[in-house]
């Protein structure tokens, strides 16, 4: 099945609305399973994808 679906996070700094590089952090997809990571240089997770839209929670450690 196909691809439809695809997206990444950038996760900021509230005060400054800077990147945060290098930082922790799980993606609770919408079944319920949890992906952990750590944010790029740029401060991005890694890219999500799904056949079929759903929600997404993001979690900063």
């Amino acid at each position: 099945m196909p691809v439809h679906f695809t997206d990444r996070l950038q996760v900021v700094n509230d005060a400054t609305g800077g990147p945060i590089p290098y930082h922790p952090y799980t993606i609770q997809r919408g079944d319920g399973s949890e992906e952990h990571g750590v944010t790029d240089a740029s401060g991005f997770t890694h890219t999500v994808s799904s056949h079929l839209a759903e929600t997404i929670k993001l979690f900063v450690e």
